[in-house]
């Protein structure tokens, strides 16, 4: 395994774990306040 493709394995992971948790934050704050 090369360690330039761990750490950009591991930057996508991040960017898609963030977009992800943003989304479900976001969806979960819309239906408590409609």
């Amino acid at each position: 395994m090369n360690k330039r493709m761990t750490i950009m394995g591991i930057a996508l992971l991040v960017v898609f774990g963030g977009i992800i948790a943003f989304n479900l934050i976001k969806t979960i704050m819309i239906k408590q306040f409609f």
